[in-house]
């Protein structure tokens, strides 16, 4: 896909929405897909030898303009004149239809979300659900993607944000209670006055792309803001620490509250790093701060992180983002 302009990349989505609707072919058999009339001009190319779409049939009627509304019109072959035609609900007139155009297709859409997997670099071993969707195959969760150093977040992919409201907001409610994510729209958006459930965040694709360039490719910057900046109240970031309570928050999972005085000084030393836009810290500058906080003597013996911490739950909410480096656990 990254070999493909941004615009046409954006229009594969937007075909992608509409590749659900349901036709009844000339031989009678029912399919989805959409029709090659109605493509727009930058994926006419794409029909033929570049695997994206298949034909599965031909229709039968084609809906043109009538009046202020729309018309189903019947499709007729002239075999002499090898093209289809419709007589016009207006003027009466029989209007040539190219072979071509009538055929209905079917798009790839497996492929499409393996490309967009594949522009965010989730690993292969992070996209065990992808041919596993939700909300009655509306919403896919692609894996978790890197978006700033240290900082990876689950990347979700939905089509039909308004037409199929009900169905996707019951599914991300019962999600919110284990997973989190930044859903990817298709070409609908989700309406303005709709708010997701907490660690949930949305960006349409046409906005997850870089606009420039010969080729497509993820603006990164654009996701991250999407996420740590949504527009809306700190309690709404995926993170957040309250240093009275010593409580932490992540979104999807159980808040920890954290015991001592080391715990909670290395914990907020990683969320004003965090808020900051550091979501990778070396573990010998938390061990500092934690010092510095609780005025530890000199001879304070602690030299690495998971000593500050008992048993392995913590792991739950902290992450080895590389060697010597900690974050929170997002994913």
């Amino acid at each position: 896909m990254n070999y493909l302009m941004p615009q046409t990349t954006v229009d594969l989505f937007r075909c992608f929405e509409e590749s659900a609707e349901e036709w009844v072919t000339q031989a009678g058999h029912q399919v989805q897909g959409i029709l090659s009339l109605t493509l727009n001009a930058s994926l006419k190319s794409l029909v033929g030898s570049s695997g994206w779409f298949h034909r599965v049939g031909e229709t039968t009627s084609v809906s043109v303009p009538f009046g202020e509304d729309f018309s189903e019109e019947d499709l007729h072959y002239d075999p002499a004149k090898r093209h289809y035609f419709y007589t016009c609900p207006e003027t009466l007139f029989k209007i040539a239809v190219d072979e071509s155009d009538v055929a209905i297709l079917s798009l790839d859409c497996d492929r499409l979300l393996s490309s967009l997997a594949d522009l965010l670099d989730i690993p292969n071993r992070e996209r065990d659900e992808l041919n596993s969707p939700k909300a009655d195959g509306h919403l896919w969760r692609l894996g978790s993607a890197r978006l700033s150093d240290g900082f990876h977040y689950p990347i979700w992919f939905c089509r039909g944000a308004q037409s199929h409201l009900t169905t996707l907001d019951g599914t991300l409610r019962q999600l919110s209670n284990r997973d989190r994510g930044l859903i990817l729209t298709a070409h609908q958006t989700f309406p303005m006055h709709y708010r997701l459930p907490a660690g949930f965040y949305c960006l349409s694709i046409a906005q997850a792309l870089h606009t420039y360039g010969n080729g497509s490719t993820i603006n990164r910057k654009r996701l991250y803001q999407a996420v740590v900046h949504p527009g809306q109240n700190q309690k709404d970031s995926p993170v957040f620490y309250d240093n009275i309570s010593k409580e932490l928050v992540i979104a999807g999972k159980e808040p920890w509250l954290l015991q001592g005085e080391n715990q909670p000084a290395a914990v907020e030393y990683l969320y004003k790093q965090a808020l900051a836009g550091h979501w990778e810290v070396k573990a010998s500058d938390i061990l500092l701060a934690v010092k510095r906080a609780n005025h530890k003597p000199q001879t304070w013996t602690v030299k690495r992180l998971p000593e500050l911490f008992n048993g392995k739950g913590w792991e739950h909410y902290l992450t080895s983002t590389r060697r010597g480096y900690y974050g929170f656990n997002l994913t």
